[in-house]
């Protein structure tokens, strides 16, 4: 910019000289020199100007197809330890170790929120409704974690689009004590 200043000045003192003008060969060399010096200046800015726009557009997209890539990495991890914690489950439902069922079930509708897919949620809902066939775990959980596993019920509830079989499967077996209730009301207040 301050070229260009210069170059400008340069020509308005070359024209408004006290002494007469004449046009010599020195004189049409210096103006020819005083435009080639503004040509350059014009096209060395455009070229800087060009530089930092391209360079931002550049981290732009950088940025983006890194968020990709992390999103699409986590979303990986996710579903490679819901695979892993679905085989734990099996195994943990045939030793019938019910309040770790229950535990890993938490963590099995947690991966389900994070990843919103719908698929797993209904594969989730049908094991849950074949071990429970199996093996009736609903009616034997303590009131601690038949409270746990209720919640449970809601959030994978919440991820299908019709969860009429896991509300009826699991909501007419056991007793309801009051607090579940008061639970399912705070649980819907947080707005989880």
């Amino acid at each position: 910019m301050l070229a260009i200043l210069i170059s400008i000045s340069t020509f308005c003192t070359f024209f408004i000289r006290i002494e007469p003008f004449i046009i010599t060969n020195g004189a049409m060399i210096g103006l020819v020199i005083g435009l080639m010096g503004v040509c350059a200046t014009i096209m060395v800015a455009g070229q800087v100007f060009h530089i930092l726009f391209t360079e931002g557009r550049f981290k732009t997209i950088a940025k983006k197809e890194i968020d990709i890539l992390r999103n699409h990495s986590d979303t990986n991890i996710i579903r490679a330890m819901y695979r892993l914690e679905t085989t734990v489950m099996l195994n943990l439902a045939e030793k019938r170790m019910w309040h770790e069922f229950v535990e890993i079930t938490t963590i099995l509708i947690s991966y389900l929120e994070d990843l919103k897919d719908e698929v797993r949620a209904s594969q989730l809902n049908r094991t849950f409704i074949d071990i429970d066939n199996e093996y009736a775990f609903y009616n034997i959980l303590e009131d601690k974690d038949r409270a746990e596993f209720k919640q449970n019920i809601i959030k994978l509830g919440r991820l299908l689009d019709d969860p009429t079989d896991l509300f009826i499967k699991f909501s007419h077996q056991a007793q309801t004590h009051p607090s579940i209730y008061v639970q399912n009301k705070d649980y819907d207040d947080n707005g989880v």
